[in-house]
């Protein structure tokens, strides 16, 4: 009887090994991006949802580690994570990673002060402001950026930026629309602050994989046919629709 139990033991941790040693694993950096994404939202917001539907479809399992974007992008790009989530396409991040079908387009506003609105044509005219924005992001305006004809200038997070407005530090701040949007209602300024109604741009936003990570093609792959899965199915627009109605929040 101790031998039978013995050999049951042996085989139950064999198969054990044998599972993880072929689990199928993503291990991605995520951060705070309210309503996207979230530790404090259901399922860590619409656009987590999503991801990790989108790999869990093809049979991987997602694990998610939430951390300041800036260090997530780094510890991303030097392949301690195989992907991190919602980015935007540039040429310097072309890079180091590859990057997924857009998983959804949203807009860039420029934020100002309700009594103190700003006003421009070309992006070339927001030289002449104090602008603001967040460390390791960036807003389409790279060149200009690079030839010093807009400089913005960076802080560690989207509440601080706000802050640095409040106290007339800067004249505007530059931010995806739904998430500048929340986090103003996060700090009680929506009555102090807005977007300004002319649109600064769109984007598509995307997963980014890690060219270090060595089953990065695997994973393109199988998110790709996830996420199409998804959107076949109409999965995108009901998370989208379900955020809207304030259905992720706790």
């Amino acid at each position: 009887m101790i031998k039978v139990m013995f050999h049951i033991i042996c085989l139950s941790v064999l198969l054990n090994i044998s599972f993880f040693a072929h689990a199928k694993v993503v291990k991605i950096a995520n951060g705070e991006w309210p309503p996207y994404t979230s530790s404090k939202l259901r399922h860590g917001g619409f656009l987590t949802h999503i991801v990790k539907e989108a790999f869990e479809t093809q049979g991987y399992t997602v694990q998610f580690s939430y951390l300041s974007w800036n260090r997530g992008f780094e510890m991303t790009r030097l392949g301690f994570f195989d992907s991190t989530i919602g980015w935007t396409k540039t040429k310097e991040r072309e890079k180091h990673f590859f990057f997924s079908e857009p998983i959804f387009n949203k807009s860039t506003s420029v934020f100002q002060l309700k009594n103190k609105p700003i006003s421009w044509l070309h992006n070339t005219d927001l030289g002449q402001y104090r602008v603001g924005g967040v460390v390791g992001y960036t807003y389409g305006i790279d060149e200009l950026e690079k030839q010093g004809e807009v400089k913005v200038l960076r802080s560690p997070s989207l509440e601080k930026s706000y802050r640095m407005l409040m106290l007339n530090r800067l004249d505007a701040v530059l931010s995806n629309t739904l998430a500048g949007l929340e986090i103003i209602k996060q700090l009680g300024l929506t009555h102090k602050i807005e977007a300004n109604p002319r649109l600064f741009a769109e984007r598509d936003y995307h997963i980014i994989f890690s060219k270090k990570s060595p089953q990065n093609d695997d994973l393109v792959e199988a998110f790709n046919r996830g996420l199409a899965e998804l959107k076949m199915k109409g999965k995108l627009e009901e998370y989208i629709r379900a955020s809207a109605r304030g259905d992720y929040k706790m």
